[in-house]
């Protein structure tokens, strides 16, 4: 097959855009690390279509309280779930 220097150009910019495409989505996500104040880990997520930081990393047995700062309203971020937890918590 004969491919002209556009379609290699098209072919390469496609690839390309689906590689960064692919590690924005399913890429590593950076955690982290709460705050530690009087033997309580405490942080602060902001929800405003996600959640940012959207990883959060804990110590085992030790407290831990989030704030969800609410910054956009709606039925997908009245509720928060957590694993193990078998009904979600209400906000």
């Amino acid at each position: 097959m004969d491919y002209s220097r556009r379609d290699l150009v098209v072919i390469t910019v496609s690839a390309v855009a689906v590689a960064a495409l692919g590690w924005f989505f399913f890429g590593p996500r950076r955690a982290r690390a709460a705050e530690r104040s009087h033997g309580v880990q405490r942080m602060e997520v902001t929800v405003r279509g996600g959640y940012s930081p959207d990883v959060i990393r804990l110590r085992q047995g030790v407290p831990a309280e989030l704030v969800a700062d609410r910054q956009k309203s709606g039925e997908c971020t009245n509720r928060v779930a957590t694993l193990g937890e078998p009904h979600p918590g209400r906000l």
